[in-house]
């Protein structure tokens, strides 16, 4: 896989969490929903209370298996992203501007203080540093 592609991922992974997280948080937020009516006499087209809340608790159920698969994949990226920042720290922020944050060179150049010339070659660094670690933990 190409550090591109896994950067791409990555910030999607990020926004999908965010977004999951945010629904847990309005499920949990939500009015408490009382069981305890369980006759069959006030059915109506939304179902009874306990249809509800047991609708809210799959829900629930289902967006944190998906933060349960999402979390380990943007730790991974994560770690990696240490790893190599820890012996090229300019050449992973430029590599973060450029495939996270979408930024142009000209914006890279403003943001690091290095030359134009220069971003390409950081960059292509930092992309071989993680195609290497994805390579070596496959």
């Amino acid at each position: 896989m190409k550090a591109k592609e896994i950067l791409q991922e990555y910030s999607r992974n990020l926004k999908r969490v965010a977004m999951l997280e945010y629904d847990l948080k309005c499920i949990d937020n939500q009015t408490l929903i009382k069981v305890t009516d369980y006759s069959q006499d006030h059915g109506g087209n939304g179902g009874g209370i306990e249809d509800k809340y047991w609708r809210r608790i799959e829900e629930k159920k289902m967006i944190e298996l998906e933060l349960s698969v999402l979390r380990p994949d943007i730790a991974r990226v994560e770690k990696a992203l240490d790893l190599i920042r820890t012996t090229h720290p300019q050449e992973c922020d430029a590599m973060l501007l450029r495939h996270v944050r979408n930024k142009s060179n000209p914006a890279i150049e403003i943001a690091l203080g290095i030359s134009v010339n220069t971003i390409t070659k950081k960059i292509r660094c930092a992309e071989s540093e993680l195609e290497m670690l994805y390579k070596s933990a496959a």
